[in-house]
């Protein structure tokens, strides 16, 4: 899919339509992750998870004043706005391919953050002009993922910060039964993505290594990131599959005046997105790494 074809489709998911709304329903206006729950019993609001990886992603940043901060698939800007405000002193830039998106960003945009348009494959940076790069759950948006890995070697300075939060599949596409693949299809078309672009983490630390960046730390957040989200979304399907006409009514009625959504749209999104285990398929790891230094290079 070129570049223009692929943004068109990011913007019908994540920024216009009422796709993008069922997407975002429920969540914190700019932030898009799948969140996080301390306690996967009690996993909350989806906003409040969202809010929580946030902040664990921020604290794996760690900014400091003075430092340059590129954010990779910066969506609707949230991540950056938010290290914008935390930590005024640091400077923020935030690429997206997806110009709708940027738009909502630089609604909410603070002091010390700028947006640009760009291509994760070729970014619109100069050589060694960031401190850290981070990127949150856009890996699986990516085909070249080794060009993307060279491309973030190549803005880094050397020994630069590196951060991802990446989903990764228990084990390669190739190797998951027809049903299961099925199942796959029908989960990431939701998101504009190909279930053969989510790779597995041994292959996210191969295409690491092969474009010059190193992994220092794995923190797996598998159990309280997608089984708190399944079991929050299966109890709202509940609700709008409910055997008794006003209970559903109720539930179309609240999702109609908070989302602006129809029930059926949504409940559709519901089932797809809890009709198997995700644990069968998906993990959700933080990595942390780092750009060459100049002795490893020369």
């Amino acid at each position: 899919m070129s570049a223009t074809g692929h943004a068109a489709r990011m913007a019908a998911t994540y920024s216009t339509g009422a796709f993008a709304r069922t997407v975002a329903a429920g969540g914190n206006p700019g932030l898009m992750n799948l969140g996080f729950a301390d306690d996967p019993r009690r996993p909350g609001s989806t906003a409040r998870r969202q809010r929580r990886l946030a902040e664990l992603v921020l604290a794996a940043i760690g900014p400091a004043p003075g430092q340059a901060l590129l954010d990779v698939g910066c969506g609707k800007g949230g991540m950056a706005n938010l290290i914008g405000r935390l930590a005024p002193r640091a400077r923020v830039m935030g690429v997206n391919i997806d110009r709708h998106q940027l738009a909502i960003a630089r609604r909410r945009q603070v002091p010390g953050v700028g947006f640009t348009t760009g291509d994760a494959e070729r970014l619109p940076f100069a050589t060694a002009a960031f401190d850290t790069a981070y990127a949150v759950e856009v890996l699986s948006h990516i085909g070249d993922k080794k060009t993307l890995f060279s491309e973030l070697a190549r803005v880094l300075r050397p020994g630069g910060r590196l951060v991802l939060a990446v989903i990764t599949l228990t084990r390669p596409y190739r190797a998951f039964g027809v049903d299961e693949c099925t199942h796959l299809v029908r989960v990431a078309d939701l998101f504009s993505e190909r279930p053969e672009d989510i790779p597995t983490l041994a292959e996210v630390h191969d295409l690491l290594a092969t474009g010059g960046l190193r992994i220092s730390g794995t923190r797996d957040l598998t159990a309280s990131v997608f089984r708190p989200r399944h079991d929050a979304f299966a109890r709202m399907r509940r609700w709008a599959c409910h055997r008794n006409p006003l209970a559903r009514a109720a539930f179309a009625a609240a999702v109609a005046l908070r989302w602006r959504l129809r029930a059926r749209e949504f409940a559709t999104f519901l089932m797809v997105n809890t009709e198997m285990d995700p644990g069968l398929f998906y993990e959700y790891h933080l990595l942390t790494g780092e750009a060459a230094k100049e002795e490893d290079v020369s």
